[in-house]
């Protein structure tokens, strides 16, 4: 895990000084949206027996239509 974070480090002293960090910070916040409201969509729950199912949360509420 810590050479992880050296090669995340290294990396980013090879990256032009001029790039932006902000905007690199919003990139990788828009991607984890996304994997967030696939994993959402796919509606996982337990049931009575204690099964995880899956369902399709545009079809079991429809109001969150709009949201996609």
């Amino acid at each position: 895990m810590a050479s992880m974070w050296v090669n995340a480090r290294e990396m980013a002293q090879m990256a032009p000084p001029e790039r932006n960090r902000w905007v690199d910070f919003l990139r990788a916040l828009s991607i984890l949206a996304v994997v967030f409201g696939h994993w959402l969509v796919a509606a996982p729950y337990i049931d009575s027996s204690g099964a995880v199912q899956g369902g399709h949360l545009l079809g079991i509420l429809s109001w969150s239509q709009w949201l996609t």
